[in-house]
């Protein structure tokens, strides 16, 4: 009976050993499971903190980059060009004097076309309308433009001695004939505005601009608006008062340029181009140790020349033209260059192209 007994008690004690040696067992893979699943989640932990700390320095690099762009963006760009770039929109944005001023110059030199496109495609730059509204309140009256002598009088001081030396260029162009609301004024504009001349419509604008010699540059200074006749004397005025206003401010105006068909208003200026009477230069009126030219405006000399060529058909050149260039005749006759015209009108290979 009592070794029935301990073997019950021994079987109860080798089972209960058994359950705890599972239990234990158990609880190490318990144990190994949650430390297996604890690792692959600070792995996890780890690959999305590696992955952080690279964007992290991606971005960083990225905003040098937009740093260093910035910084040469302002270069050419003000304040508020940016601003428009950072908003998308220029609506309700009070532009700065200097974009104005940068837009009027690209007006002036692309056209109204060249300057949308630009806007467009490029720069945020402020609108035809807008750059027209910042220069309504310039006065602009036919006559000596004083505004514009007040501008060159103060670029005159970055100007060397030779940099001053400009002509006088002046020539009619042909208008509408039609009243107009001159919005700087508020007055009607479009009859003629020579002074002594009666009022009547318009019908060609002339214009008085000074161009570098040396120095390139071009600034109209003078207006009016006036008809196909000849006003000699209000037109000498004109000049006269143009001559007189450069002398004060530092400008030496050498020469004066037109297209010469006006030979009235040469001759009372001093000048003559007959053939056997040539006067081209004369004092300046407004110092006496300077000479003022006259001289032919390049591109109506080719035109009248050929003009004059195709109606009287043939030229004689003087005597003196033909010993010096070594010629053999004196005559120059528009029946060759007809000639060559129609021989090489099918060649693909022209002698003369033009």
């Amino acid at each position: 009976m009592e070794s029935l007994t301990e073997k019950i008690d021994q079987s109860k004690s080798q089972k209960k050993s058994e359950t705890d040696e599972n239990k234990i067992q158990g609880k190490y893979k318990e144990n190994n499971k949650r430390e297996q699943k604890e690792g692959k989640q600070s792995n996890y932990w780890m690959q999305d903190f590696r992955k952080i700390c690279k964007e992290n320095f991606n971005l960083k690099e990225e905003i040098k980059i937009l740093n260093n762009c910035l910084q040469k963006t302002q270069i050419y760009f003000g304040n508020d060009q940016l601003r428009v770039l950072r908003t998308g929109t220029s609506r309700g944005m009070k532009w700065s004097e200097d974009t104005i001023l940068k837009g009027l110059n690209l007006r002036f030199t692309c056209g109204t076309r060249g300057y949308n496109y630009l806007r467009q495609i490029m720069a945020p730059l402020p609108s035809v309308r807008t750059l027209q509204r910042s220069i309504e309140h310039i006065k602009f009256n036919p006559g000596l433009l004083d505004s514009v002598f007040l501008r060159l009088q103060e670029m005159i001081h970055n100007m060397n001695e030779n940099d001053r030396n400009c002509v006088l260029i002046f020539d009619e162009m042909s208008i509408e004939q039609r009243i107009d609301l001159d919005p700087s004024t508020g007055a009607y504009i479009g009859y003629v505005s020579l002074p002594g001349v009666p009022k009547q419509l318009a019908s060609k604008a002339l214009v008085f601009l000074l161009a570098g010699i040396q120095k390139r540059y071009k600034q109209v200074v003078a207006y009016h608006f006036t008809t196909g006749k000849a006003y000699h004397e209000a037109i000498v005025e004109v000049i006269m008062k143009i001559l007189e206003r450069c002398e004060q401010i530092g400008f030496k105006v050498l020469a004066l340029v037109c297209d010469m068909g006006n030979r009235g208003l040469l001759a009372r200026l001093g000048f003559s181009h007959k053939k056997n009477f040539m006067i081209y230069s004369r004092t300046h009126p407004f110092n006496a140790n300077r000479l003022l030219y006259a001289m032919p405006d390049f591109i109506h000399v080719f035109k009248s020349l050929k003009e004059m060529f195709m109606k009287n058909k043939i030229i004689y050149l003087p005597d003196d033209v033909v010993h010096n260039e070594k010629l053999e005749s004196n005559i120059i006759n528009f029946e060759y260059i007809e000639w060559l015209e129609d021989r090489q009108l099918n060649m693909n290979l022209k002698f003369v192209p033009h």
